[in-house]
């Protein structure tokens, strides 16, 4: 434990060659093997998941490489306690890394990007070890009583069934079950529902090709007569059963539930979306497999904890490094003071330190036998022998990657002589941490038992599935009041604020966690009408009458994400469809539902395919993400102010304050921008409407509007964050107020942009592309906002004064900048209106875009 303390760490392996060959053998070794697959999963952005460790040991080489860094062969596996991860409810976390070599420093650098692990004990109560899951049986007993504690401690939901109607149609799971105890593989049949009112489930999958197995307009009636359960394909079959276990009778499924070669049934239970996943009880969430044909139940046996009675060993494979001296001084090389004959000899023919290889030959590394329950595990010295009985050998000389970005070649003979001189150096070291550590060993302490159990990383599990990259399912998941996440590794059951893993502890969650990880936003935030109080049925809450407790604690950093709805669009443009026309269709249960919310004033009821005529002048601030393009999607004649029109990821501008946990950020502005439009008309269709629209979408704005003289032919290098708040103003066209520390998020931080120059040749503004594209003709401003900043703490000052009664807070109120749509002329139509079509976006100078003219305009 003192290893793991030290800024040192524990050498747990001192090869990663052996440690990945002996993972099999070793539970500690396999739940680390887990972690650094996952973790380089995460680093190398992989979509699909890693379980080769070699294979991951490969991508990271060539990860770092990228980053101009070396890896060593052997590489040590080594094991620190991380502080800088941990939260309020978890006791620690161990990191796992390693050492590397780098030439442009000549130096040797720490990489703790090979996983976390989360070291606790038994009387934790926000942690606790994962067991094996058991029988298919039990783990669905679990899954039950979670569901049914819900209906008890939320009663709104508990009486969902009495006040809210089931789809159209659904599967009726008990048709011919019978009186039989064993009903998981009994058959099933459609019916319709007439809306009447009960309990449903509903799938959220991928469909992945498939369609043996829709219903359509020739099988139609024969559904509705009966289903052969052993005819479905796994995803369905499986859906069936987890389903039945939860004491659930109906389920809905898409393919089956829907009549797919019927244009008019599909539109019809498309507009319907909305309430089939508001209404559900539950929704069952498969996330990684991209066929129906594939299976997600049973799921593999999970990793369990690994219990270890004492950390501090007695092997003589142990290191304990911080009773000799710091990795930095262990492993620092002078190579300008090391001699020739000491570079040659430390290397053999192959090229590998012969010291090293003589070390990497006599470690034993720690190797952890398991308890026939699963759990409990002990740790004993090994040889290192492979399954066959024969001493493992490794691979000689130095690796490195091949990846693009490497500048630079190991054939380097001065590059490989130094990495080998000072990996001699370091096993030298280690030699003689080994001999004090033989000579002083720690005086034995009282052993505590503790547990190494793999951190759930729903970012990783759930967030990256391939489920959950699909546009219709942001959607369903926003929409249901519970879904069970059936991931490769873990199962999670998720509600509108509570999240628990297999260790069946809850933990921190809102609603909108999927969308953004620090938000504390409930679902009443967009959808008030979900907002309900919860209670525990009237029940005593201990640990023995409701399984777990509720922990309802906040994250660290969390904060109150202003523009819930905004986020949603961020979070729907990265999102992939497969057909287009499907667009607005994958976004109208949505709309629909914040549309039907109460309370709400009358025109927030009306959308303009995607924007909310409230806030109509900050939902048309946005622009392409960094670096990115966007794709205008002319064969669906939608309209070019409204992002969805655009295929690839877009970002919004809003400048609204995110407030932390009773903290403001004072440096954004006190208030979000103003606008200044004033919208006349709106002649846009519903989002149900079928794609292509058959005319035009369209807004009459009357607006102020400026030309553009000039901009630059080339995007701008400012780099305008680097800089003091002082040295911004003077470098841009913005006035920040000298009595406020103001400094707002500005375009050029969240893409790339041009420079606007007034007939002078003087800098008024920026200006991103949305497209790639040349545009030849005069380009326009359109002024729909205008930023503020306000002196509010000089205000207040001045009020204190004796004799002042009160305040002019506009003379404390001064504009920032102004935002604009940069728009082309098409047309002027008969009634005088010019037509307009978006193309870009601006950030201005304020009182360069108010000498402009006020015009009726008409955006298509």
């Amino acid at each position: 434990m003192e290893a793991l303390k030290s800024k040192e760490g524990f050498v747990h392996s001192h090869d990663n060659f052996i440690f990945i060959n002996l993972a099999g053998n070793c539970p500690l070794c396999r739940l680390i093997r887990a972690q650094l697959c996952a973790a380089v999963r995460f680093h190398v952005q992989s979509k699909e998941p890693i379980t080769d460790a070699a294979k991951a040991i490969a991508l990271f080489r060539i990860f770092l490489s990228k980053q101009k860094l070396l890896m060593f062969e052997p590489s040590p596996l080594i094991l620190q306690l991380d502080r800088t991860w941990a939260a309020p409810h978890v006791e620690k976390y161990v990191v796992a890394g390693t050492v590397c070599w780098s030439p442009a420093q000549s130096t040797v650098a720490w990489v703790p990007y090979w996983g976390r692990l989360i070291l606790h004990n038994n009387a934790d109560g926000n942690i606790l070890p994962l067991r094996s899951r058991g029988s298919e049986e039990e783990v669905l007993e679990r899954l039950n009583d979670w569901l049914c504690l819900r209906e008890t401690e939320i009663p709104e939901w508990n009486h969902a069934a009495s006040d809210k109607s089931m789809p159209t149609r659904v599967l009726d799971l008990d048709a011919f079950c019978g009186r039989s105890n064993d009903n998981k593989d009994t058959d099933l049949r459609l019916v319709e529902t007439n809306r009447q009112y009960g309990s449903y489930v509903a799938l959220s999958y991928c469909w992945g090709g498939y369609t043996a197995c829709r219903t359509l307009k020739a099988n139609y009636q024969q559904r509705m007569d009966h289903i052969v359960y052993k005819q479905l394909p796994p995803v369905f079959a499986q859906a069936v059963r987890v389903t039945r276990a939860l004491g659930v009778l109906f389920l809905w499924i898409d393919a089956l539930c829907i009549v797919q070669d019927d244009s008019q049934d599909w539109r019809r239970e498309a507009a319907s979306m909305s309430d089939i996943y508001w209404n559900t009880i539950c929704r069952l969430a498969v996330n990684d497999c991209k066929y129906t044909t594939e299976s997600f139940f049973p799921p593999e046996d999970i990793m369990t904890s690994v219990s270890v009675p004492n950390l501090v060993t007695q092997t003589e494979a142990d290191v304990e490094w911080s009773s000799v001296r710091s990795r930095e001084e262990a492993m620092k090389v002078d190579p300008a003071t090391e001699s020739a004959s000491d570079k040659d000899a430390s290397s053999t023919s192959n090229g590998q330190p012969e010291s090293s290889r003589r070390k990497s030959a006599d470690i034993k590394p720690n190797v952890i036998s398991q308890d026939p329950d699963g759990l409990v595990t002990k740790l004993v010295p090994q040889q290192e022998y492979g399954a066959d009985g024969e001493s493992l050998s490794h691979p000689n000389g130095l690796k490195t990657g091949d990846g693009e970005g490497a500048d630079y070649s190991l054939e380097s003979s001065d590059i490989k002589s130094m990495m080998d001189s000072m990996f001699e150096k370091f096993t030298q070291n280690l030699a003689a941490s080994d001999e004090e550590y033989r000579c002083n060993p720690p005086k034995p302490k009282s052993i505590t038992e503790v547990y190494f159990t793999a951190p759930k990383i729903y970012s990783i599990d759930v967030d990256r599935g391939i489920l959950n990259t699909r546009a219709w399912v942001l959607q369903e998941r926003l929409l249901a009041p519970r879904t069970i996440h059936f991931t490769r590794d873990h199962i999670y059951c998720e509600d509108q604020d509570d999240l628990c893993g297999e260790d069946w502890v809850r933990q921190y969650f809102t609603w909108l966690s999927c969308v953004n990880k620090t938000s504390e936003q409930r679902r009443a935030g967009l959808f008030p009408e979900a907002g309900f109080a919860t209670t525990n049925g009237g029940k005593e809450t201990t640990q023995q009458n409701i399984w777990f407790q509720r922990s309802m604690y906040s994250k660290p950093g969390s904060q109150r994400i202003a523009h819930p709805w905004l986020r949603i669009c961020e979070k729907f443009s990265k999102c992939v469809i497969t057909y287009p026309t499907d667009r607005l269709a994958a976004l109208s249960g949505l709309v629909k539902r914040k549309g039907m919310v109460k309370f709400q004033k009358s025109k927030m009821e009306r959308n303009f395919l995607g924007l909310w005529e409230d806030n109509l002048h900050e939902q048309l601030a946005w622009v392409a993400r960094t670096g990115l393009k966007l794709k205008y999607l002319h064969n669906l004649n939608l309209p070019s102010w409204a992002w969805i029109s655009y295929d690839g990821p877009i970002t919004f501008l809003d400048q609204t304050p995110h407030f932390s946990t009773n903290i403001r950020n004072s440096v954004l502005p006190r208030y979000p921008p103003s606008t200044e439009l004033e919208l006349h008309e709106a002649d846009v269709p519903d989002m149900m409407i079928q794609l292509p629209l058959k005319r035009p979408a369209s807004l009459t704005l009357e607006c102020r509007l400026r030309n553009v003289h000039a901009t630059s032919s080339k995007p701008t290098t400012n780099r305008v964050y680097q800089n003091t708040r002082d040295q911004i103003a003077s470098m841009l066209p913005f006035h920040l107020d000298p009595r406020t520390n103001t400094i707002p998020d500005l375009l050029l931080k969240f893409t790339e942009c041009h420079e606007i120059y007034d007939q002078a040749k003087k800098l008024v503004g920026f200006i991103s592309f949305d497209e790639d594209l040349h545009v030849a003709q005069e380009i326009i401003c359109l002024h729909i906002s205008t930023l503020f900043d306000e002196a509010y703490p000089d205000a207040m000052r001045e009020l204190e004064k004796p004799g002042v009664q009160s305040v002019d807070l506009k003379t404390y109120r001064e504009p920032i900048l102004a935002y604009a749509l940069a728009l082309v002329k098409l047309k002027t139509c008969p009634d005088r209106k010019c037509e307009y079509r978006r193309i870009r976006f601006a950030e201005v100078n304020h009182e360069w875009i108010t000498e402009g003219h006020s015009e009726v305009v008409r955006l298509v």
